[in-house]
């Protein structure tokens, strides 16, 4: 992927995958940049995996430490201790156990769609392990419990076409939702759809029925109480998403929005230049006064 007019130098000082340990689950991740660096945690979205970030990841890598994680039911994750781990509250609790293993004290955190809402929810519940937020096209969850429902009836039928084998066709059908129009005549949505068919759809659906907006308890009236410095990146093409994050915007007083033009919903992979340049901005004005305070002992 080329990404043109920016022209931060990517010299990453090492790059490596793994996995790690937490209870029986082994949790693989992906490492960039410079050891003693500032800390950067990147959450992919549904059907994603760590390596959606690389891209991104290599641009950062000159000035901090970027780790991204295949989260439960994605990617190379193996997660053996029952369904328990790929819920919200669950996952979450996990990502911080992720963070002790690595004797990480405070990161910033970056999270599209799915990870973003998982983020948030880490930013609330745990904020004092984070000291800056992205979130790409994410949201608080469903307002009422009727949408919740809803949501839940919708996603069990997603669940149940990915359970009986038929994934490719989940992925097509996945596509052709109008959040992501335009991203099949990308020049690398080959090589992300590839990216897709590495997953399991058994786990998929797992975790499209435990960790679906449907199942997430709604964080809108926590909202005006996050005490993490928040940015909000959506596609100008991404109209829903753009109401979503202005209601965002106004209620999270740390919380500020940019809406990036010519994309939709997947930001970083359809202005993958305009993503990084934002985040760059934001993540170095949050890391000031921080570095010495990231890693425990």
């Amino acid at each position: 992927m080329r990404l043109r007019n920016f022209l931060l130098p990517v010299v990453p000082t090492y790059s490596m995958t793994s996995e790690i340990a937490i209870g029986q689950n082994l949790i693989a991740f992906l490492e960039t940049g410079r050891k003693l660096a500032h800390k950067v945690l990147f959450l992919h979205g549904f059907m994603g995996c760590a390596d959606d970030w690389q891209a991104v990841m290599s641009t950062q890598s000159a000035e901090f430490d970027c780790l991204a994680v295949d989260l439960p039911g994605h990617g190379k994750t193996r997660i053996v201790e029952g369904e328990t781990p790929y819920a919200v509250e669950e996952c979450a609790a996990l990502l911080i156990a992720f963070l002790h293993k690595k004797k990480i004290a405070r990161c910033s955190l970056v999270g599209y769609s799915m990870g973003g809402r998982l983020a948030l929810f880490l930013a609330l519940r745990y904020p004092h392990y984070f000291n800056a937020l992205i979130l790409e096209s994410a949201s608080p969850g469903l307002r009422t419990a009727n949408q919740r429902a809803q949501r839940r009836m919708e996603d069990a039928e997603r669940a149940a076409t990915l359970s009986s084998g038929k994934y490719e066709d989940f992925l097509n059908a996945w596509f052709q939702l109008p959040l992501f129009a335009g991203m099949i005549q990308h020049p690398d949505f080959s090589a992300l759809l590839a990216r897709r068919l590495q997953n399991d759809p058994q786990k998929l659906a797992i975790s499209l029925q435990k960790m679906g907006t449907g199942q997430q308890p709604s964080l809108w009236p926590e909202l005006p109480a996050l005490a993490v410095p928040t940015l909000l990146l959506v596609g100008a093409r991404d109209a829903k998403f753009i109401k979503i994050n202005e209601e965002m915007a106004q209620a999270c007083p740390k919380a500020q929005l940019q809406i990036i033009d010519n994309a939709g919903h997947n930001v970083h992979f359809e202005r993958p230049a305009a993503y990084i340049e934002k985040i760059h901005h934001f993540l170095n004005r949050s890391k000031e006064n921080h570095d010495e305070h990231d890693q425990l002992d």
